[in-house]
């Protein structure tokens, strides 16, 4: 992947219907070439450990503070189809 892509929109593998919505997080330079679309991940949120689903990676963020990192892509082939991903955003 190209390190200019290199904030991840996540979707968290959570029920909770507040928390059905994308999250930015930074994807660490030794991750780029397995952090991409379809992929399960870890990531820190509120403090605990967190499995999420990449959806989309884009360049920029709107978010103002530094991001947190992904920390560990778990599946190392994007599981969701580009439909699934679709809905999710």
């Amino acid at each position: 992947m190209s390190r200019h892509l290199s904030v991840a929109k996540v979707v968290l593998d959570n029920p909770l219907p507040h928390l059905d919505r994308l999250f930015d997080y930074q994807i660490p330079e030794e991750l780029d070439e397995t952090c991409v679309p379809g992929v399960k991940v870890k990531v820190k949120f509120s403090g605990r450990n967190m499995e999420a689903w990449v959806v989309e990676r884009v360049e920029l963020t709107s978010h103002h503070k530094k991001l947190s990192d992904i920390t560990k892509v778990i599946s190392n082939y994007p599981v969701l189809v580009p439909e699934v991903l679709q809905l999710c955003q």
